[in-house]
């Protein structure tokens, strides 16, 4: 493993969520390639969503 996913791999032991929101024109499919290529953590605690998604998903929670 290397230097990116130790931690995420190590941390996934905890409660604890990482939540990578895209803004920009970053390679955001490659984020989503490295998310799937995670190796076995305990809890799938590092997921990837675009800044539409995550508005969109905001505003269902909040009722607004």
């Amino acid at each position: 493993m290397n230097n990116t996913t130790s931690p995420i791999v190590n941390e996934s032991s905890y409660a604890l969520s990482i939540v990578l929101v895209s803004v920009g024109d970053g390679p955001w499919t490659d984020m989503m390639k490295f998310n799937d290529k995670i190796p076995k953590p305990a809890f799938n605690n590092f997921q990837v969503s675009s800044h539409f998604q995550f508005q969109f998903h905001l505003h269902t929670f909040l009722g607004s």
